[in-house]
């Protein structure tokens, strides 16, 4: 095969090539010092918001230009210590992250350095700037609405049967809504305990015996004072561990006995989350227990079959579209009827004339 002459390359166009790329060729320019080309500095700008075309959308290598980062210190013109602010990539990248003055902000970084005075107001309380308020994150909480159906007393219908404790709503929350706390995170209203509510079978007493327990209630006092003062001077010699037993076991007692619901209605129940960064003041919610009797629910069901059974036995005066067609269709026949008959009756005139 025949090989074809290299052209020969002019001086002025091979001075215009670095030693590095133009083949280890000796060139006028020999003081152009090249490095590998990866070494290199690029001479343009890289558009960060330039992406490529995915058949028919484009996609976005980043969406913003800037990033948030988190201050290690005070920086002039950026913020102070522990600030969360939002930088160009290219300055965190290249000098704020690099010189020790700030970290990426994530959620790791935001709980461990982040300031949360210097946190603004409006952010904090879920305003934007506009003005409008924004939903916070566990507001949904403050909507749950629980019903229960429980079965109560034939004598006194808003007293159920069994309370509702905290242990029903825990399980409620979870199954309905996914959202899993312990029970030492329910607490109720003091006017919705079950030991504010008493169930009184017994008779009323009488005028006269009304009297002789007061009488006696108002000349028993001395003595029951004179009583609680022995028995606070023996209480006091007793030991700390048999005072500090019978406080715990009677707090206790009691915590227990108040901590559910037992009585229908609507009751606000307190709940509290705490969280990761927030653990000796967590989150407060209230949440609605509607509680309601299934005795008066099985009722009212009842009732509502029943109107329905009578309401079907009633005749029903409405007609449907065939039967509104028939009858349209028979008026018209008696209609072209009478016209006929008054065409036959106006020929026979003409005929007898």
């Amino acid at each position: 095969m025949r090989a074809w002459p290299r052209p020969a390359a002019s001086v002025s166009s091979l001075a215009s090539i670095p030693a590095c790329l133009s083949g280890g060729l000796h060139t006028p320019s020999s003081d152009l010092k090249c490095g590998p080309i990866l070494s290199q500095c690029r001479f343009f700008a890289i558009n960060i918001l330039k992406g490529y075309k995915n058949r028919r959308e484009f996609v976005y290598p980043v969406a913003d230009k800037n990033t948030l980062v988190v201050l290690l210190e005070h920086v002039p013109g950026v913020g102070r210590k522990g600030q969360i602010v939002s930088v160009r990539r290219g300055f965190g990248r290249h000098v704020l992250v690099p010189e020790g003055k700030a970290v990426w902000a994530t959620w790791e970084t935001i709980d461990e350095f982040a300031d949360r005075d210097l946190v603004d107001d409006a952010t904090a309380i879920g305003i934007s700037q506009d003005g409008v308020r924004e939903s916070l994150p566990f507001e949904w909480i403050n909507h749950i609405r629980l019903v229960f159906q429980e079965p109560t007393h034939d004598s006194e219908p808003s007293l159920l049967l069994e309370a509702i404790d905290a242990f029903s709503i825990v399980r409620r929350l979870s199954e309905e809504h996914e959202l899993d706390v312990l029970p030492a995170d329910v607490s109720f209203p003091r006017s919705q305990l079950s030991g504010a509510v008493s169930l009184s079978l017994s008779s009323p007493p009488s005028s006269s015996s009304r009297s002789a327990s007061s009488s006696s209630s108002s000349s028993s006092l001395p003595a029951q004072a004179e009583g609680l003062e022995e028995e606070e001077g023996h209480a006091r010699g007793r030991g700390a561990s048999l005072s500090s037993s019978s406080s715990s076991s009677s707090s206790s007692e009691a915590a227990a006995r108040r901590r559910n619901i037992a009585t229908t209605g609507v009751h606000q129940v307190s709940l509290r989350i705490p969280l990761k960064d927030r653990v000796d003041a967590p989150l407060s919610f209230l949440i609605t227990v509607d509680v309601r009797s299934a005795q008066a629910e099985r009722r009212a069901e009842e009732r509502r079959r029943m109107m329905e059974a009578e309401l079907r036995k009633r005749p029903s005066f409405d007609l449907s579209q065939g039967q509104v067609r028939e009858i349209l269709d028979e008026e018209e026949e008696e209609e072209e009827g009478e016209e006929g008959e008054e065409k036959e009756e106006g020929g026979r005139d003409e005929e007898k004339d």
